[in-house]
């Protein structure tokens, strides 16, 4: 797994810096004079790829000077996520309604409902999919369920590795935008497996948003997966600042129990560390609103960061000048003192890449019939 460069485009071979302090200051509530004039595409493109677009002013007075014609675009955007996360609201309805009339128990993960539960309202960042996790003995009866309203599984010639290593099945409609992306298991290979999965059903919550019910995760839930999206997207070295602020707000809302409750659960996870170097990188970017440099459980496993390397390598991870641990050297930091474990999830890890390049070497993803497509 590497920085997608397709993805990042424009700004693959530029610094971007001074525009990704601005952003962090803007998403912080106090934006500070920048240190140089700053590119309106930089930012824009800064803002965009980690889905903290919203979180610029559309008052062209309060940018940047010269980035005042990017606040016509933020509009655009608004109007963009506001059709998109309804789109996924309701299918997050109608799927939930789906399996709950089969008796599966179901819990929905980030998109739109977690945005509600955070800020109370769903336009935030871009959500295309309906996260859901039910039980591992339910996935194929949950799918079957989906399949039954005319639900078809996608990325055929992929889909033996999303479903055996990312726990995962993603199904939409034919023709629709929006996805449902079932899961039966919340880890990335390359990151330590979490024990005890089925606690993250058992500690569901009821949460009513606009005349429905949904089962939604605990708060403490919702902060520990949010901490491991956060870490597999450093792992992945892909633009994370809308993870970062999410969990920054996730942790701030946290009551003194609930802080208790969550270091708690990541210990018996074996979690710990990931949910430390989560906060800790969501506290770079959110300085003093994700309660510092940790939850008080454990420090932060890459000690040798600090919070503008954190900063960095959540907003602007193209950066050549980053310090980056190899990923051998963070999975083995992340799952503590077990060789065991971390010899059974480096295993693991290597065994999802070597399957995955056979899928898509069978498929001619990769390879030089690939080559010879493009």
């Amino acid at each position: 797994m590497g920085l997608d460069r397709a993805r990042i485009g424009w700004v693959a071979r530029r610094d971007c810096a001074a525009e990704a302090d601005w952003l962090a200051g803007c998403v912080a509530g106090a934006p500070r004079a920048p240190a140089r004039r700053l590119d309106p595409r930089a930012l824009f493109e800064v803002a965009r790829l980690s889905g903290l677009v919203l979180c610029l002013p559309s008052d062209p007075a309060q940018l940047p000077e010269g980035c005042g014609v990017l606040a016509a675009e933020v509009d655009r955007t608004r109007l963009r996520v506001l059709a998109l996360n309804r789109a996924v609201l309701r299918l997050a309805a109608e799927a939930g309604a789906l399996l709950g009339a089969e008796g599966i128990a179901h819990v929905h993960l980030k998109g739109p409902l977690a945005q509600a539960q955070l800020y109370g309202d769903t336009l935030r960042r871009p959500s295309a999919d309906a996260d859901i996790l039910v039980a591992r003995a339910d996935r194929r009866r949950a799918a079957a369920a989906l399949a039954g309203a005319g639900f078809v599984p996608t990325e055929a010639a992929l889909a033996g590795w999303w479903t055996r290593f990312l726990g995962e099945q993603h199904l939409r409609r034919p023709g629709a935008a929006v996805f449902v992306d079932l899961h039966h298991a919340l880890q990335q290979p390359g990151l330590p497996r979490p024990r005890g999965e089925a606690g993250f059903l058992a500690r569901a919550e009821r949460f009513r948003f606009e005349g429905t019910d949904y089962p939604v995760l605990s708060a403490a839930d919702r902060c520990l997966l949010g901490a491991m999206g956060l870490v597999r997207a450093l792992l992945a070295r892909a633009p994370a600042g809308g993870l970062a602020t999410d969990l920054a707000a996730g942790l701030a809302a946290l009551t003194p129990d609930g802080r208790r409750a969550l270091d708690r659960i990541a210990a018996d996870s074996g979690l710990a560390p990931t949910l430390s170097l989560g906060a800790a990188a969501a506290a770079a970017v959110v300085p003093g609103q994700a309660g510092g440099a940790g939850t008080g459980a454990v420090p932060h496993p890459l000690g040798t960061l600090g919070g503008a390397e954190l900063r960095a390598m959540v907003l602007t991870p193209w950066r050549e000048d980053l310090p980056w641990p190899r990923r051998r050297t963070m999975l083995r930091a992340l799952c503590g003192p077990d060789p065991l474990r971390f010899a059974a999830e480096a295993g693991r890890a290597a065994l999802s890449s070597a399957y995955r390049g056979l899928l898509e070497v069978r498929a001619g993803l990769r390879g030089p019939a690939a080559r010879a497509g493009r």
